[in-house]
């Protein structure tokens, strides 16, 4: 049977002039991959921007490595996102990054919403509330993936040791520096709302990234590289 449902896209590979493969991640199977078959070439791109929020029509068939899409259409208008390179840039770490970690197909309607409700939040963010949006986001996204770690960061405990998860008083080859380990606890214990108001210095930030991305692999036990992180990093961070 036929049945739409909602999705968020992650990543497109060409596999010919007018077959696309599709990764979507799914409100109610998990991840998912779709072959799609464009009448003419490229003619869906303005749909297959990174964390699109998508309304897809398909049949689907259990055990299968792909489910044939029947329609793809736009949840939600996301001009903002379409329009500005920094936004772009910030949706497509992202979705590189969930493309790498989310990698069963099972519903997980929490972390689903999570990602709907960060990417309709950056549709309407002005400039000064997006700077640490992506940071913030992968720290918030510990809880779904069950690694969250444990905020006890103090005067007495003031390094954040990513293989225990926790902050310590004692250093070990895992943990990070006081000034890293502070923005993970600020940035971490944050309303997104009150982003605007926490700053950085870019050397910093990227330092703080690349943190993260050691504690994702550190604690799900996968190498994750992200291949837009340098360019992001050298031009907005």
């Amino acid at each position: 049977m036929k049945e739409p449902i909602e999705g968020i896209f992650l990543k497109k590979i060409n596999y010919s002039d007018y077959t696309n493969i599709l990764y979507i991640y799914t409100s109610e199977y998990g991840i998912l991959s779709f072959i799609q078959k464009c009448k003419k070439k490229n003619n869906s791109n303005a749909l297959l921007v990174p964390l699109n929020i998508v309304d897809i029509t398909f049949r689907y068939a259990e055990n299968k490595n792909f489910q044939h899409i029947q329609s793809i259409n736009n949840s939600y208008l996301l001009f903002s996102i379409r329009e500005n390179i920094y936004k772009l840039h910030l949706v497509q770490f992202m979705a590189d990054f969930l493309y790498q970690l989310i990698t069963y197909p099972q519903k997980d309607k929490e972390l689903f919403d999570a990602i709907k409700n960060w990417t309709l939040f950056l549709e309407k963010a002005s400039s000064e509330y997006i700077k640490l949006w992506h940071i913030y986001g992968l720290l918030q996204l510990t809880t779904y993936f069950g690694i969250r770690p444990t905020i006890n960061f103090s005067e007495h405990t003031p390094y954040f040791d990513l293989q225990n998860a926790a902050f310590s008083n004692k250093l070990s080859s895992y943990s990070l520096t006081k000034n890293i380990s502070y923005y993970w606890a600020k940035i971490f214990t944050s309303n997104i709302e009150n982003l605007k108001h926490i700053t950085i210095s870019k050397n910093d930030k990227n330092e703080l990234i690349q943190s993260i991305i050691n504690y994702y692999s550190i604690q799900t036990h996968k190498t994750i590289n992200v291949n837009s992180l340098p360019i992001f990093q050298e031009l907005y961070t």
